[in-house]
C-alpha cells in the first residue's frame, strides 16, 4: 500500500517504492520526516536480516505522513514532491539509501539529543533534561554506545538488494568523523553502482577526497545562523571555523547550506539567507517539528492561528537556562529579541 488517503484527494508517495532511511535508534522507515510513535520498533535492524525485510512491507497512514501534509496544506513544497520527482512509480527497488553509520559527533546543537550526538550523550546536563522533558520528547536518554548499532547496522547492509541504488544520503552525527565511514564507502564502490553520494555535514571538517574517489559528492552544511549565534546554537565549534570550511568545500564540491527555522532562529532568516548569497551556494530550509518547544508556533505572529502555551514557553526558557550551560555564548545575549518576547509571553503580559 503505497498512498495516503487524506479525506480530500489521494496522495500518493514514491518514497514507499524506492527509498530507505535508517534512523539512529535503528527504525528502517522510508523517509526521515515519517512519524512513528517513540516507543515502536517496527523494523528495526536488530530485528532483521536486510533492509529489504521492511522496504517490501510498509503500509503509511496519513498520521505517518502528517508532515508533509501539512506543508502541502499550507502550499509549501514538501519532501513528498521530491522523492516524487527522483523516484519512479514503479521503482520497487531500493533507490536511494540515507544512513546515519554512528552518532558520533564533535558538536552539542540545542535541537539534537543523545541519539545523534555523542556529545550530547556525554554532557553533564543530560540528566537534567532528561528530567525535565522525557515526557514531551522522550530524546534525552543516554545512548549506551553504537557498537551494536554498527554491527546490526553493517549485517542488514550486507544482506539487502542494493542492485537498484542510485544516491546515499550520510547523515551523522557528523558522518566525517565516523571510523565507519571508510568501510561503508567502500562497500558502496565494491558492491553497487551507486556515484552519487550526499554528504550531510555541521561544516567543522572537511571532506577527504580520497574516501570519496570515484564518486559524484554533494555536500550540504547544516548552518541555522551566522556569527556567534550560529556558535550559540550549534555548540561547540565556533562559526569562523564553519565560515572558513563552507568556503573551501564551495571550491571543491557542490556546496549548499540547509537551514532548520526554529524559535531560535526565526526572526535573523534573512540573515543567513543574504550570507549564503554572499558565499555563493545555494540555501534551502525546513522548518523544525521536535523537540516542541523550539517550534515557530510558540511565536504570535500576524500569518498563523495562535494558541498560547504557557508549558511550552517555560519549557522553551528552561532549555535556553540549561543548555547555556554547555555553551561559551549565552543564548540570550546573541538573541535577546527572542528571549525577551518568550519572557514576556510567560507572564502573558505581551498581549495587554
Amino acid at each position: 500500500m503505497n498512498t495516503v488517503e487524506t479525506g480530500i484527494e489521494l496522495i500518493n508517495c514514491n518514497a514507499l517504492k524506492g527509498s530507505v532511511t535508517i534512523s539512529q535508534k535503528g527504525l528502517t522507515v522510508p523517509c526521515c520526516q515519517f512519524t512513528l510513535p517513540y516507543d515502536t520498533d517496527w523494523y528495526s535492524i536488530y530485528k532483521t536480516n536486510s533492509l529489504n525485510e521492511a522496504f517490501d512491507n510498509w503500509y503509511n497512514t496519513p498520521a505517518n505522513c502528517v508532515t508533509c501534509i501539512h506543508e502541502e496544506a499550507n502550499d509549501l513544497y514538501s519532501l513528498r514532491h521530491s522523492w516524487n520527482e527522483r523516484i519512479n512509480s514503479d521503482a520497487n527497488k531500493i533507490e536511494y539509501l540515507e544512513v546515519s553509520l554512528d552518532f558520533t559527533c564533535n558538536m552539542m546543537c540545542r535541537s539534537c539529543g543523545p541519539s545523534q550526538s555523542s556529545k550530547w550523550n556525554g554532557s553533564d546536563i543530560l540528566i537534567e533534561m532528561s528530567d525535565l522533558y522525557y515526557d514531551t520528547w522522550g530524546a534525552y536518554q543516554k545512548t549506551p554506545g553504537s557498537r551494536d548499532y554498527t554491527k546490526a547496522l553493517k549485517h542488514n547492509i550486507k544482506n539487502t538488494d542494493l542492485s537498484g541504488l542510485k544516491e546515499v544520503i550520510l547523515v551523522g552525527g557528523e558522518p566525517l568523523y565516523s571510523k565507519n565511514l571508510p568501510w561503508f564507502t567502500n562497500y558502496i564502490k565494491e558492491n553497487t553502482d551507486c556515484k552519487r553520494i550526499k554528504l550531510v555535514t555541521n561544516g567543522s571538517i572537511i571532506p577527504s577526497p580520497e574516501l570519496f574517489e570515484g564518486f559524484d559528492l554533494e555536500i550540504q552544511v547544516s548552518l541555522d545562523a551566522i556569527g556567534d549565534l550560529a556558535s550559540a546554537i550549534r555548540m561547540k565549534v565556533p562559526f569562523e571555523t564553519i565560515d572558513k570550511n563552507l568556503r573551501a568545500m564551495n571550491k571543491l564540491y557542490t556546496t549548499s547550506v540547509h537551514t532548520t527555522i526554529s524559535m531560535l532562529n526565526a526572526n535573523i532568516y534573512q540573515e543567513i539567507m543574504e550570507y549564503t548569497k554572499d558565499v555563493g551556494v545555494k540555501h534551502n530550509f525546513a522548518l523544525l517539528h521536535d523537540p516542541e518547544w523550539l517550534h515557530c508556533k510558540l511565536m504570535p505572529n500576524k500569518f498563523t492561528d495562535y494558541e498560547y502555551n504557557q508549558e511550552l514557553v517555560v519549557a522553551f526558557l528552561n532549555a535556553m537556562e540549561i543548555t547555556d550551560r554547555e555553551s561559551e555564548i549565552k543564548f540570550k545575549d546573541v538573541n535577546p529579541e527572542v528571549m525577551e518576547t518568550m519572557e514576556a509571553l510567560k507572564e502573558r503580559d505581551i498581549f495587554q
